[in-house]
C-alpha cells in the first residue's frame, strides 16, 4: 500500500529546484530590463526637456527677425511712397538732399528741386543739400 501511494506523485526536489531557479533568473532579468528602461526614459525626459528648452528660445529668436523683417517692410513701402527729389540743370542731374531756412521761409528738398535758380545757387555754393548723381 505504500507504493500506492507515491505512484502518483513526482519526485518533488529535483525538478522545483529547476523550476525555481529558472523563475529567479526570469525574475531577475526582467529587473534588470525594467532599471534599463526606467533609465533610458529618465535620459529621454532630460533629453525632452533639453529640446522643449530650445524651441523656446527659437521661437523667440523667430519672434524678434519677424518684427525686424515687419519694420524693414514698412520703412521699404514708406520708401516707395517718397519721392525722390532730382533736378537737372546744364545736362547733370542733381540729387536734393535736404532743405534749409532763408530770410525766414523754409525751402523743402521738393522746392529746390522744382526752383533751378535755388538750385543753381545752392550748386555754386557747393552746398551738401544738393549732389551731382550724373
Amino acid at each position: 500500500m505504500a507504493e500506492d501511494k507515491n505512484k502518483g506523485a513526482a519526485p518533488a526536489a529535483p525538478d522545483s529546484e529547476k523550476e525555481s531557479k529558472a523563475a529567479d533568473q526570469s525574475v531577475s532579468n526582467t529587473e534588470k530590463e525594467l532599471q534599463a528602461m526606467k533609465d533610458k526614459v529618465a535620459t529621454l525626459e532630460t533629453e525632452n526637456k533639453e529640446l522643449k528648452a530650445e524651441i523656446k528660445k527659437n521661437e523667440s529668436e523667430l519672434k524678434d527677425a519677424a518684427e525686424i523683417v515687419a519694420d524693414l517692410k514698412e520703412k521699404v513701402n514708406a520708401a516707395k511712397g517718397s519721392k525722390v527729389n532730382t533736378i537737372s540743370i546744364d545736362g547733370s542731374t542733381y540729387l536734393v538732399v535736404g532743405g534749409f531756412v532763408k530770410a525766414g521761409k523754409a525751402y523743402k528738398a521738393e522746392d529746390i528741386a522744382a526752383d533751378k535758380e535755388i538750385a543753381k545757387e545752392l550748386i555754386k555754393k557747393q552746398s551738401g543739400l544738393i549732389k551731382k548723381v550724373k
